[in-house]
C-alpha cells in the first residue's frame, strides 16, 4: 500500500501525511496542515517579531486570564490533570532524572552551603513548624540580622558575645512564647516575638516564658 503524500506549500517539498512532517489542522478533511512544520515554525517567528505583536498578546492573555470565571477553569483543570496517576508517575520520572544529573546535584549541593541559602531555610523551617500549630506570624532572614544588630551581637537573657566560627555567629532564634505552648491569635512566630539567644540558655530555657524562667528571664 503506497504511502499518501502532500506538498508544503511554502517550500515546495513533499512530505509524508503524517504528523511526524506536518502540523494537525482541524479544518481540513485530512487533519493535517498545509505547510510543514519547519516553514511553520519561520512563519510563527516572523509573526511574533513584528511592531507590538508580543506587547498585543501579552495585554489580552492579561485581561483573558484576569476574568474569575477563567481562573476557576484554569485551576479545577490543574488540579484534574495532576492528580491523574500517569501524569504523576511522568513528573516523578522526569524530576528522578532531573535532580540525578551530576552537574545538578553539584550546583545544589554548591548553592545550599551559602549562607543566604542556610538562613532562608532555617526561616522557613520555623515558619513550617509555627503553620503544622496554627500560629499566626512570619519573618525574613534580614529581620533576623536586624534583630542581631540590635542586640550588638550578644544573647538577649545572659548578655554574653556571640561565638564567632568561621566568620559566623553561632545563635539560636527563640521563640519567647513558645510555639508547643501557643494559644490565642498572637502572632508570636513574628519578629516582635522572637529573640537571639545563645545555644546554652535557649536550651536551658527551653518551653518557658520568659517570666517563668527566673535564671535570665527578661520581659520584652
Amino acid at each position: 500500500m503506497s504511502q499518501l503524500l502532500k506538498r508544503c506549500t511554502a517550500c515546495g517539498e513533499t512530505f509524508p501525511a503524517t504528523t511526524e512532517e506536518l502540523c494537525r489542522c482541524k479544518t481540513h478533511k485530512d487533519g493535517l496542515l498545509t505547510e510543514c512544520k519547519g516553514c511553520k515554525k519561520k512563519r510563527d517567528k516572523a509573526y511574533r517579531g513584528l511592531p507590538g505583536v508580543r506587547e498585543y498578546h501579552r495585554a489580552y492573555a492579561e485581561t483573558y486570564y484576569s476574568r474569575p470565571e477563567i481562573k476557576e477553569q484554569v485551576r479545577n483543570y490543574h488540579q484534574a490533570y495532576y492528580h491523574r496517576p500517569d501524569v504523576q508517575e511522568q513528573v516523578r520520572v522526569k524530576r528522578r532524572d532531573y535532580y540525578t544529573l551530576p552537574e545538578i546535584k553539584k550546583y545544589y549541593q554548591e548553592r545550599d552551603k551559602r549562607p543566604e541559602r542556610q538562613a532562608h531555610h532555617l526561616v522557613n523551617e520555623r515558619t513550617r513548624r509555627a503553620r503544622k500549630r496554627s500560629v499566626l506570624g512570619t519573618h525574613t532572614p534580614q529581620q533576623i540580622q536586624d534583630r542581631l544588630q540590635r542586640q550588638r551581637f550578644c544573647c538577649y537573657y545572659c548578655s554574653s558575645k556571640f561565638e564567632r566560627v568561621k566568620g559566623k555567629y553561632i545563635y539560636h532564634v527563640d521563640h519567647t512564647f513558645p510555639l508547643s505552648r501557643a494559644s490565642g491569635d498572637a502572632p508570636i512566630n513574628s519578629i516582635d516575638y522572637l529573640v537571639l539567644a545563645c545555644p546554652t540558655c535557649n536550651l536551658k530555657k527551653g518551653t518557658k516564658y520568659p517570666w517563668e524562667w527566673h535564671e535570665g528571664g527578661k520581659l520584652l
